[in-house]
């Protein structure tokens, strides 16, 4: 797939929106994409995508109840490489509606590739506004094949995961707190390998770019580990889970800069976690 991008361009104005793809929040979990303001943007997440079945959910709500609101999302693929603004591709993926005043979803195909597999998108209430959701198919092959999606066994009890899960947080913590690169790379492994396949990187130059900065910078320092306000969070498929807010964050004394680094984990079937590739 190195030669197509896939993504989502979107519209919305006196909304809120959040977007999850395979259950994975295309941003930190909560943060809110689309805002109260009218504005057009668009998403790139081929590298959370499958060969075949994905799922894709929004999280809306009008902020001004008393005012129109609009919602329109065009799920679709493009040439690598390539710049467009938002809309300005169109007739290769399919296009969302979400009417705030009657509660109606509807979505239209427009490709053989790119399938849906309903002309409504599931709508339900939920305790910040609607979820609507939309199961469909990509008929293109190259994507990465997760353990993850065939392998996992479902969290049905949180509580299950809770001691393992803070244990592999203040693992990573000690890595950084060490500055132990050798190890961190190790540890993050199984992610590296899924990037390197994805963006035909090295595992060095992702490691690298992504963590490697805030071990070696010595303006950046390790707060302390604090499980003070976090919780778990698990993903909607009931799959992957992570701690949230991170329980440490790396600090730029200088300009105040921060970075609190997610990591999402698994349950394999003999009960032990794994972390995401």
């Amino acid at each position: 797939m190195d030669d197509k991008d896939f993504g989502l361009d979107y519209r919305v104005d006196n909304a809120y929106l959040e977007v999850l793809i395979n259950d994975l929040p295309i941003v930190d979990p909560g943060f809110d994409i689309g805002t109260s303001a009218a504005m057009e943007s668009n998403i790139d997440f081929k590298h959370f995508l499958y060969d075949g079945h994905n799922n894709i959910k929004f999280i809306t709500r009008k902020v001004d109840n008393d005012k129109a609101a609009v919602l329109n999302l065009s799920f679709k693929t493009w040439d690598a490489d390539e710049f467009h603004m938002p809309f300005e591709v169109d007739g290769n993926g399919f296009d969302i509606n979400f009417d705030y005043e009657d509660e109606n979803c509807t979505v239209e195909s427009h490709s053989d590739s790119i399938k849906v597999e309903s002309s409504e998108c599931s709508v339900r209430t939920v305790e910040n506004g609607y979820l609507l959701d939309v199961d469909f198919e990509l008929d293109y092959k190259g994507f990465y094949d997760s353990k993850y999606i065939s392998e996992a066994v479902l969290v049905k009890d949180p509580a299950l995961i809770k001691t393992k899960l803070v244990d592999e947080y203040k693992k990573i913590f000690s890595f950084y707190e060490d500055k132990d690169w050798d190890a961190l790379e190790k540890y993050l492994s199984p992610m590296l390998n899924k990037q390197a396949e994805d963006t035909g990187w090295s595992k060095k130059e992702i490691f690298k770019s992504l963590y490697g900065k805030y071990l070696v910078d010595r303006e950046f320092s390790l707060s302390n580990f604090d499980l003070a306000d976090t919780y778990i969070y698990i993903t909607g498929n009931n799959k992957l889970f992570s701690i949230v807010e991170n329980p440490f964050r790396l600090v730029n004394e200088k300009t105040t800069e921060f970075t609190m680094p997610i990591f999402y984990f698994w349950l394999d079937k003999s009960g032990e976690i794994r972390i995401k590739q």
